[in-house]
Order: C-alpha cells, then sequence, then structure tokens
C-alpha cells in the first residue's frame, strides 16, 4: 500500500445510502428485483478481448439511466478532492431466490449534475464464497474458484460474499460521490447462471454489516 493510504469502510445503509459511521445506517433489508437487460455496454473493457473490439476503443458513457435499473447505495459529497487507489473491497449479507447466481457490483463517480462515470467493477458467485488460504499477498479474502472448494448456495439463505473490485487510481472531485451499482447480469459478456433468480436482497444491520472498503490517497502530492 501507498504510505498516505487511509482505508476507509462505508456501511450499506437500508435508505440506500453510504455511510462512514456504522451507528448512523438504518437498519433494514432491501429488495431488488433482478434486470436482466442490463449491461456494461459494447465498448465495456470486455470487448478489447472479444470480437466486440470493433465497436471502438474502450469507454464508459454516461451511466445515468444504467445505475438508475440498479441497486444503488451513494456517499455523502466530498468536501475536497480525494484519490482511490488500490482495491475496493465488498463485503455483502446476501441473499436470492434461486440456487445459484451471478453478482456485479460497479463503483461510480456521482457529478453534481447527476451524471454518473463508471470507475472499476467487482463480480462474483456465490458458490465460490469459501475464503482459503493462499502464500500469496492478497489485498482481499481468498478464493481458490476451484471445484473442489465449492459451496453450493441454497435458495434463501443469507451468506457472506466477499471479494474485491478490479484496482484503480481515480480522483474524486470536491463536491462529487461514491457510489456502488448492484446488478444480476450483464447481458453482452455473461451467460445466465444455471438457476435464474428473479431477486437479491442485501442485509444492511450493525451486527451484520454490508459494506464497501476504500483506500484513499489523500496526501495531495501524490
Amino acid at each position: 500500500p501507498i504510505p498516505s493510504e487511509e482505508k476507509v469502510k462505508y456501511y450499506l445503509s437500508s435508505d440506500r445510502k453510504l455511510s462512514a459511521d456504522l451507528n448512523n445506517i438504518k437498519e433494514g433489508n432491501i429488495n431488488y428485483k433482478i434486470n436482466y437487460h442490463i449491461t456494461s455496454g459494447n465498448c465495456s473493457r470486455y470487448n478489447s478481448v472479444t470480437g466486440l473490439y470493433r465497436n471502438g476503443p474502450t469507454h464508459y458513457a454516461d451511466r445515468k439511466d444504467i445505475s438508475s435499473k440498479l441497486l444503488t447505495f451513494t456517499s455523502p459529497a466530498f468536501d475536497e478532492n480525494i484519490t482511490l487507489t488500490g482495491h475496493p473491497l465488498i463485503d455483502l449479507q446476501w441473499s436470492c431466490d434461486a440456487n445459484d447466481a451471478y453478482v456485479f457490483v460497479y463503483l461510480e463517480d456521482i457529478a453534481p449534475d447527476g451524471s454518473v462515470t463508471y470507475v472499476t467493477e467487482g463480480s462474483f458467485r456465490p458458490l465460490q464464497r469459501k475464503v482459503s488460504e493462499t502464500d500469496y499477498k492478497y489485498p482481499a479474502s481468498y478464493h481458490s474458484y476451484k471445484q473442489e472448494d465449492a459451496l453450493p448456495y441454497k435458495a434463501g439463505e443469507t451468506v457472506q460474499l466477499t471479494f474485491d473490485c478490479i484496482p484503480v487510481s481515480y480522483q474524486f472531485k470536491k463536491g462529487h460521490s461514491l457510489q456502488i451499482a448492484i446488478a444480476g447480469s450483464d447481458l453482452e459478456h455473461f451467460d445466465f447462471p444455471s438457476e435464474i433468480p428473479s431477486e437479491f436482497n442485501i442485509n444492511c444491520s450493525k451486527a451484520n454489516v454490508s459494506s464497501i472498503e476504500i483506500p484513499f490517497v489523500k496526501d495531495k502530492t501524490f
């Protein structure tokens, strides 16, 4: 990590806000009806390794419309410029109504004018949730993704999903907010799971928290 790094944990609140103070969250369960028309776009990072590269160089347009169809949680506006550098870490108390699912979490920048900019993302499958030991120095809970380590998921069961987002360095400007957007599909890039859920539930409580940890660098000389 960078010497001036400060890890800040934001807790998911049932009023769809992100709070750095656990005592300020509103407890409860949030239900999200999965929209299977959602896609990260035909110019997303995936396209550089598929025939979709013909659509042009990788870029993400304003995600305001897409994000409005996802389960979002938004932080207060920053009172100064602040830089994220490293792996954002996701920790969800999660359930769904099928025995399999894909979970996508997008990290976004909300500007004062309401525009939404893609920052990074992480994705996960519940059956991969077993935390394994490793000799690697890894910034997040380590999952082997091996078949023998699979933990079958049962519909309706609340489980903890811990995974990291793709590392990135990105500056949020003063007056902007951080947002996470949770989806259950990326239509143009991922097949449907073996069983297709219709909804996710996220538990937001002080006893069993859902959160995102952000590695910020506040040193303005960085």
